[in-house]
């Protein structure tokens, strides 16, 4: 009866094992893909914002030329202003891109913080359990080499 529920622990924990296996094959290849894919949308998201910021200087510059006089307008005020609001919303909407890029990796290293000191307290709890069996076991060879010595020592005597 014990050995079978032995066997039916072991099966359980093979299994349990076999999931979190898969899991973590899953999660590792998902991960692969997630920084392949966020490096694609940084170099886009740059190349945008290069693009948005030439248009900008391309505007304020007043390079539109007028075409019966071929000289360049410059920009009036409602234009000026508009260039102005354009880059200030260009500048907010990067600060708050950078701001959730930040959010993110502080909750994602503050749970890999939390697991490695989890593992860390079983490690050492592991190894408090570890020295103590080594304990153990050297005294009880210990007071067997004694016990053996004195039961010798009998003998002689």
């Amino acid at each position: 009866m014990l050995r079978r529920a032995k066997q039916v622990h072991v099966k359980a924990a093979n299994k349990i094992d076999k999931a979190k296996n898969i899991w973590k094959e899953r999660y590792l290849d998902e991960r692969k893909k997630t920084t392949q894919l966020e490096q694609e949308c940084t170099k886009y998201r740059d190349m945008l914002e290069k693009l948005h910021r030439e248009l900008l200087a391309k505007t304020a510059l007043g390079l539109g030329n007028n075409s019966l006089t071929g000289k360049a307008r410059l920009p009036s005020r409602k234009v000026s202003a508009k260039i102005s609001i354009a880059r200030l919303l260009q500048e907010i909407e990067d600060l708050k891109r950078r701001v959730e890029s930040n959010r993110f990796r502080l909750t994602a290293e503050t749970k890999l913080k939390c697991v490695v000191e989890k593992d860390v307290k079983m490690l050492r709890q592991e190894l408090i359990k570890k020295k103590i069996q080594i304990t153990l076991t050297r005294n009880q060879e210990q007071s067997a080499a004694d016990n053996s010595k004195r039961n010798s020592y009998i003998k002689v005597v």
